[in-house]
């Protein structure tokens, strides 16, 4: 759930529950109820960060189900090195499953230190 809400506020630059008092904000917090992330998101990260929200502990994802979903892999694969995941997921959750990360063809064969994992859209990205 937390880590929903940290990325709600980076997809928004916003806190998912903003309320004007503690008592408000509570049962906001206990009825999930928040804005909608601006429509610019990817509807994948929106439907990933919506069911983090998501006021039933049973109906969260768990981390396993999060890491395994095809655009976080996506995601694994275009941004770190070969290395950086054999280091980082062979002792995780994904363990046995790390060659099923697909590598983008698109990166830079030399790029050892991979990218931030951040970038913008293109304008002909968005809509």
């Amino acid at each position: 759930w937390s880590l929903g809400c940290i990325l709600y506020e980076m997809l928004s630059l916003k806190l998912a529950f903003q309320a004007a008092n503690m008592r408000a904000l509570m049962m906001r917090v206990m009825n999930a109820r928040f804005p909608p992330l601006p429509s610019r998101t990817n509807s994948n990260l929106t439907t990933i960060t919506t069911s983090m929200l998501n006021k039933t502990p049973t109906r969260r994802p768990s981390v396993n189900k999060i890491l395994k979903h095809s655009f976080v892999q996506e995601r694994m694969g275009s941004f770190l090195a070969d290395e950086q995941v054999q280091a980082e997921f062979s002792h995780t959750v994904l363990h046995g499953h790390i060659n099923r990360i697909p590598r983008d063809p698109n990166r830079m064969a030399g790029n050892k230190q991979g990218g931030s994992g951040l970038s913008r859209k293109s304008s002909d990205e968005s809509g």
